[in-house]
């Protein structure tokens, strides 16, 4: 019966944690991740893929909008990846225009990195 109980508070505290601590962390972090997203989607526009641009556009909207209304039910877990990509992509090409030297570029790898995981556990 204790091994019940224990079990119940610990998922209780992994809830409250997700809740409390990885969602704002996870807002906080989004309006950098965002930015690293539209110059992503802005290198698919140089590339003449507007489709893809356009579906990236409606796919980052989602997230914003989750983020905007706390209507955490609605992450778009399923487009994360290909925004991810993005992001990587809008963080190196950063780089290569020199607008951002290597150490900021590593930086902003590890708040992505960091983004993905929280998603991953707040998904769970």
């Amino acid at each position: 019966m204790l091994a019940v109980g224990l079990l119940v508070l610990a998922a209780c505290a992994g809830v409250t944690a997700r809740n409390e601590v990885l969602l704002p962390a996870m807002e906080v972090a989004w309006v950098g991740v965002k930015a690293d997203v539209e110059y992503g989607i802005d290198i698919l526009v140089l590339q003449g893929d507007i489709e893809m641009a356009n579906d990236a556009r409606s796919a980052l909207a989602e997230f914003d909008d989750v983020f905007m209304t706390g209507d955490r039910e609605r992450l778009p877990a399923t487009q994360w990846p290909a925004l991810a990509d993005l992001a990587a992509q809008g963080i190196q090409m950063r780089v290569v225009i020199g607008e951002i030297g290597p150490g900021v570029a590593e930086s902003k790898m590890e708040r992505l990195r960091m983004f993905h995981d929280a998603l991953v556990e707040v998904l769970r």
